[in-house]
């Protein structure tokens, strides 16, 4: 009886929004008129992830993309923790009830058991669910991390970079950082995976050139044992981790503009990888080519 009356209040809760908000259809037939809304197909709670999930379909002749456009209706019945998918006809409405911190604190031994699943593990930090995410950038090549001052993008940087030291070893992973503002990576200088840190143009290009001679052996290496990535190889060479903080300082920089795209458009399969960052990933910043490479992107804004 209790599921029952729950089930009875989220659906009128979803109702709420399809009539606060216009969501549906008019209708005319004859001398009747009103107008339809979408049908709420089922409800499902998941007490595990903490998740209200809801199903629902549009009816005929109803335009799809109105739902995306009308998504702040949703929100401002649910929350901001929300999300949309669907086709069509049928749709998805996911709310997350879990409590999430406003900091969670990073730790490395925290996300030691999934990472060690992954050849190269990206720690993200939490889902909507309060779940550790962490992703293996080998089967999601290249990174775009992009924020306002202040947001905390060049602390998720460090943290990311901190984590692939923590979790690879210095013979299977090399890191190339280019700090243009001279301050995010000095803590990094002298390890071993970093091969180095540069703060110039006039010093990334050199840099940039070795890398992309790299790009040509490890091609070749690819032809002569007719494989279509390093790790099958029978010695894989290490794994390259280019990043770059404040990309868009380099727009005028065309030869490292070039460079740096190439990688992005054939690094996958020779383990060579990138982490860009940028205030403002625009077109006017990244054109379509970069973008499209950079296959995971993080976002971020400052608290208010």
């Amino acid at each position: 009886m209790k599921k029952w009356i729950a089930k009875q209040q989220a659906k009128a809760s979803l109702m709420k929004v399809f009539r606060n908000g216009e969501i549906g259809i008019n209708y005319s037939y004859s001398s009747n008129s009103g107008f339809v809304y979408p049908k709420i197909l089922s409800i499902r709670f998941n007490y595990s992830e903490k998740s209200l999930s809801y199903f629902f379909s549009l009816p005929t002749g109803m335009d799809p993309k109105v739902i995306k456009k009308k998504e702040y209706c949703f929100k401002q019945v649910f929350g901001e923790r929300i999300e949309l998918k669907g086709d069509a006809k049928k749709f998805t409405l996911i709310v997350f009830t879990a409590h999430i911190p406003k900091i969670t604190p990073y730790d490395a031994k925290r996300f030691k058991e999934q990472a060690k699943k992954m050849k190269l593990p990206i720690v993200c930090g939490v889902d909507m669910n309060g779940q550790d995410v962490v992703y293996d950038m080998v089967e999601n090549p290249h990174l775009l991390i992009s924020g306002e001052t202040g947001s905390g993008k060049s602390t998720q940087l460090r943290s990311i970079l901190s984590s692939l030291i923590e979790y690879i070893s210095p013979d299977r992973l090399k890191m190339f950082l280019c700090d243009l503002k001279r301050s995010e990576f000095p803590i990094f200088r002298g390890v071993d995976h970093v091969e180095g840190v540069f703060v110039k143009p006039a010093d990334m290009l050199p840099m940039l050139n070795y890398l992309r001679e790299e790009t040509i052996k490890r091609g070749d290496l690819l032809d002569a044992h007719v494989v279509a990535h390093i790790d099958d190889l029978p010695n894989p060479p290490h794994y390259i981790v280019l990043c770059i903080d404040e990309f868009a300082l380099l727009k005028k920089e065309k030869k490292i503009w070039d460079l740096v795209e190439e990688i992005s458009s054939i690094g996958r399969a020779l383990g060579i990888y990138l982490i860009l960052s940028v205030l403002r990933p625009d077109r006017n910043i990244l054109d379509g080519v970069l973008k499209n490479n950079l296959t995971v992107r993080m976002g971020f804004s400052a608290l208010i």
